[in-house]
């Protein structure tokens, strides 16, 4: 089930750039929040098993407040994200 939220405002930051990609014909959804700031790093976010991105939103201000871009994704054959199945991390690792 999805986190309930009003604006990403609740957790610092803007609103992010929706995406989609592929991995081995699978599409993939996720969040992208580009950070004017200061720009030292960027993050990729990984949820759990029957996860989502929703649930990575909360590790987010951190990295947000130390100028960082944040990139979260929903794996294969979760949230928002294409796939029959999840391998438990086999085809997962390509995807990231």
């Amino acid at each position: 089930e999805k986190l309930k939220i009003t604006s990403f405002s609740e957790f610092g930051l803007t609103n992010p750039e929706n995406i989609q990609f592929l991995s081995e014909s699978v599409r993939l959804s996720g969040w992208f929040f580009e950070n004017k700031g200061k720009k030292k790093c960027a993050v990729v976010f990984a949820h759990g098993f029957q996860g989502t991105r929703y649930g990575v939103l909360k590790y987010t201000p951190i990295f947000w407040k130390n100028g960082c871009h944040l990139l979260l994704y929903d794996h294969r054959h979760h949230g928002d994200s294409g796939g029959e199945f999840g391998t438990f991390g086999y085809h997962e690792r390509y995807d990231m």
